[in-house]
């Protein structure tokens, strides 16, 4: 897709190597001996992944955990900063105040919001309250790995964030089914929308757009998809009849591996093939090798353990157009480093522009195809 060519454009060709890189190696080495040996039984895109995505989700886990722990600086000047700012002895004016969000909207916030969810949590879908407690800080953990990936890559690996909260739940609730589905519906959500909003705040805070109004529009947003945007779907999309879930008319392909993996992982961790277990201890130590060595060779090694493991939750497809939107403009700019030139100039310095513009028209040429199915064929 020509929105994936722009996405790829915008991470740079380290990370659509090691897309690219990881992509082959799962659907031209592993899926067909996996297949040839009768552990995929289905040979398309959701039968592969639901094996792959264990091995990807771990080396994007590891990778992400060790690559921000590997940094406590970060998070000791991040506590230093809330500190300062709350400082009765300081004097000091903070240029920010009327700009950011203040801290103790997020230190009321959190607490609130998190009680509102696991309340909701236990009466609608019956999750138990230590269940829905453990959800809120899993929000963290996958906050953290989801917005790396998006930084990176610039796509939110939200499903496959939610399958480790699957995976987790799998262990404290054997046997609940909604329980697994929904606590990975709230981990994985939360960090898609968080990770949604680091693209938002730098362009809109360059258009003149403070984050603490940006923060606000995203509340009003909620409040519009609550009631406007679900009855829309749910009416526009399969008129109000669920069993087209999961058929040619609507594949929903992300919600049915959602459903499998609940399925298989409710009924106990031994109907896992062993070669996913292996693949996510495999996976999981390339994560922290591949960051070791990025460390060890100043950023020179040249795979990024997101990227790899993202692409073992991707279609090839997807993955190669990636890759070849971040070849192309990598080609460009090694070719074109005249600083006076017109291809400098107009194309090479203008790539984030470019790529933006590319992703926009794609996605809403993508809206109008898919209001003028509903059109014509409703």
């Amino acid at each position: 897709e020509i929105v994936m060519i722009g996405a790829g454009g915008l991470m740079g060709i380290r990370t659509g190597v090691s897309l690219l890189i990881g992509a082959v190696l799962n659907y031209f080495i592993l899926a067909p001996i996996l297949i040839q040996k009768g552990i995929i039984v289905e040979t398309g895109f959701r039968g592969i992944t639901m094996w792959s995505l264990w091995g990807g989700v771990a080396m994007m886990t590891t990778a992400s955990l060790f690559s921000f722990f590997s940094k406590p600086q970060m998070l000791i000047s991040a506590f230093q900063n809330i500190r300062s700012r709350n400082n009765g002895m300081e004097k000091e004016v903070d240029i920010l105040k009327g700009i950011e969000l203040p801290m103790k909207v997020f230190a009321l916030g959190i607490p609130v919001v998190g009680a509102a969810v696991i309340i909701m949590g236990h009466v609608f879908f019956g999750v138990e309250w230590w269940l829905g407690v453990i959800a809120i800080p899993l929000v963290f953990v996958f906050t953290l790995i989801a917005a790396n990936s998006t930084g990176l890559t610039a796509i939110t690996p939200t499903g496959a964030l939610g399958k480790l909260t699957q995976l987790t739940y799998a262990a404290l609730a054997p046997g609940n089914t909604p329980t697994n589905l929904m606590t990975a519906g709230i981990t994985g959500e939360v960090a898609g929308h968080a990770s949604n909003l680091l693209m938002n705040i730098k362009p809109g805070y360059m258009l003149g757009g403070k984050p603490r109004l940006q923060a606000t529009g995203h509340i009003l947003g909620i409040l519009a998809g609550g009631f406007a945007c679900t009855p829309i779907f749910y009416y526009a999309l399969f008129r109000g009849n669920i069993d087209v879930f999961g058929t040619d008319q609507l594949p929903m392909i992300a919600a049915m591996i959602w459903r499998a993996v609940a399925e298989v992982l409710t009924q106990g961790f031994s109907i896992l093939d062993p070669t996913a277990l292996v693949a996510v201890v495999i996976g999981a130590i390339l994560g922290i090798v591949f960051e070791i060595l990025k460390i060890t060779t100043k950023n020179r090694w040249p795979i990024s353990g997101v990227g790899m493991g993202l692409a073992f939750v991707l279609r090839f497809s997807d993955a190669w157009a990636m890759f070849l939107g971040s070849f192309i403009f990598w080609a460009l700019a090694q070719r074109h480093k005249n600083p006076d030139g017109w291809m400098k100039i107009n194309v090479v310095d203008n790539q984030e522009t470019i790529c933006a513009g590319v992703i926009a028209g794609g996605a809403l040429i993508g809206i109008v195809i898919m209001v003028l199915q509903v059109v014509i064929v409703g």
